[in-house]
């Protein structure tokens, strides 16, 4: 691994746009249940696409607090959503949060933008219903990769939403299949890191010759001091561009996350440190500053 001895990270000050925030969800009775795995057998039977009957709703939300690391009082939303297993969310800005999709059985097209305040403003649906997808944003609109299950074939498919425009449209075909992973923009493009590199410049997408760690079945990718950081589910790899766009690997150390579970639930980070979302609670998933202290030793 070469130039691991010169990667070394520098004081900076956190973040004050960052937002993390735990929903309050609310399931429909187990009678609907009942009523929708007997709707999943008539659909096998009759061979017809299985229509999304949303379970889990949410009407409520709290914003984590990263100065106390403590959680802030629920904001009651301005009417229920959707929001099954599986539903991404991205951050627009402080003060609004993009969600969408979500499901196993169900998978959902659906989006919204939450406001800090708790109101909500319904999207048009997206293209495929997709859940676990990697979701980015750039040069103004939410850019939607992938997804966990889908009868639309979305796995591979991608999507962006203009903001502004308020419209859905298709992006080029990842080469592989891809969810449960968060992007990064970096160097004027998304970087799509599950399995291999994959990189999206706004026209095509090309596919790096990069080996990813074993344990990358999730991952967490994000911009740290100009370098691309990836977290799988025990390494961290730090990543550089040199010369005409070339990735190199600069630093890669294993790690002992907080909780045994995988980086996939969109995290953030946020002044050094991993947090995300586990259960009804948030925990402080890993701290990079630790994690890299020794980078230098290459251990």
């Amino acid at each position: 691994m070469g130039g691991a001895e010169s990667w070394k990270l520098k004081a900076e000050a956190p973040n004050p746009q960052l937002v993390l925030c735990l929903w309050t969800v609310k399931r429909v009775p187990h009678l609907h249940l009942l009523s929708t795995n007997v709707l999943r057998e008539v659909c096998a039977y009759l061979q017809v696409p299985m229509p999304c009957l949303p379970l889990v709703f949410t009407d409520s939300i709290a914003y984590f607090d990263f100065l106390t690391e403590q959680l802030e009082p629920k904001v009651s939303l301005s009417r229920s959503i959707e929001k099954e297993s599986g539903s991404r969310w991205a951050v627009i800005d402080a003060n609004r949060i993009f969600l969408c999709g979500g499901g196993y059985f169900f998978v959902l097209k659906s989006a919204y933008l939450l406001q800090r305040d708790g109101e909500v403003q319904e999207l048009p649906n997206m293209q495929v219903g997709r859940s676990h997808s990697g979701l980015a944003l750039w040069k103004g609109a939410v850019h939607v990769f992938g997804s966990g299950s889908s009868s639309d074939g979305a796995q591979r498919k991608c999507e962006r939403l203009s903001l502004t425009a308020l419209a859905w449209e298709w992006l080029p075909d990842m080469h592989r299949e891809r969810c449960l992973f968060t992007p990064a923009v970096w160097k004027d493009a998304i970087y799509l890191c599950l399995y291999s590199i994959e990189v999206y410049d706004g026209t095509d997408m090309r596919e790096l010759k990069i080996q990813l760690p074993i344990d990358n079945s999730s991952t967490f990718s994000c911009v740290l001091q100009d370098c691309l950081l990836l977290v799988s589910q025990y390494h961290m790899t730090v990543y550089s561009q040199t010369g005409k766009g070339t990735v190199t690997e600069v630093a890669k150390k294993k790690y002992c996350p907080v909780d045994c579970c995988s980086p996939g639930s969109n995290p953030v980070l946020y002044h050094r440190s991993l947090y995300h979302v586990l259960g009804d609670r948030i925990v402080k998933y890993a701290d990079v500053e630790r994690v890299f202290a020794d980078a230098s030793t290459g251990r």
